[in-house]
């Protein structure tokens, strides 16, 4: 298999403020570092953080949002909806559970896309309606919301073997159970930074000991993913 040189990197992982560098080669060409580079559709930066990939996805829902507007501006409320839920919350939520943002200003950024389409297919601009209520009268929940339940359900995936996700060498179980844990506890992790911490290991994994023993004890991910929904209704 032959490499096109030109359409190589290298991306450097590190917090570090004097990373060591080294020039690496591909075809006796040494290869371009960058920042950060897509690599199967989610922009990865060189300190692991998110905000490149999520400007990178908030502005292509605004663009395919702007596309529904323009030619769907005379349907009806359904067909609208369904325009939004194909075209634009795909985009936006495409391997959340690797990227989900822990701080105001990106989720915001996220969830300003959602308000959006909420005022177009309701078709309500006025300053004085609430978008807060548009949403309830939708029943779309935040996009927040969705992606912590898509974080529990594949990482109850990876509890049951059904991914190449290695918990039981990245998580130890609680051995003494408390009143709060259930029988599927883990032990919490103490990142000693803000990247790992609300990585998607670490930060899951403290999200699924607060679960409920009823909720861990189911197997089957689809019924475990539904049961999820209306946990957090």
């Amino acid at each position: 298999m032959s490499f096109n040189t030109d359409k190589c990197f290298m991306l450097r992982i590190t917090n570090s403020q004097n990373p060591k560098k080294h020039n690496y080669k591909l075809n006796n060409q040494i290869l371009q570092e960058t920042t950060s580079h897509p690599y199967l559709g989610v922009n990865i930066a060189h300190n692991m953080k998110w905000n490149s990939h999520i400007n990178t996805i908030s502005a292509k829902g605004n663009r395919n949002l702007g596309f529904i507007k323009r030619n769907l501006r005379a349907c009806t409320k359904d067909i609208k909806e369904l325009a939004y839920f194909s075209l634009v919350r795909p985009s936006l939520e495409y391997c959340s559970a690797v990227w989900d943002p822990y701080t105001s200003e990106l989720i915001n950024k996220l969830e300003a896309v959602q308000r959006r389409a909420a005022r177009f297919v309701l078709n309500k601009y006025e300053r004085q309606s609430s978008v807060t209520k548009m949403l309830q009268d939708l029943d779309w929940q935040p996009l927040t919301t969705r992606r912590k339940i898509t974080r529990l359900s594949v990482f109850q995936k990876a509890c049951q073997g059904h991914l190449a996700i290695p918990v039981e060498s990245l998580l130890h179980p609680v051995t003494r159970p408390t009143r709060k844990s259930h029988s599927k506890s883990f032990i919490n992790i103490t990142p000693s930074t803000d990247t790992y911490k609300y990585s998607f290991v670490p930060r899951t994994a403290t999200e699924w000991n607060l679960l409920t023993e009823s909720l861990v004890s189911i197997e089957d991910p689809k019924a475990f993913k539904s049961q999820l929904k209306q946990h957090f209704i």
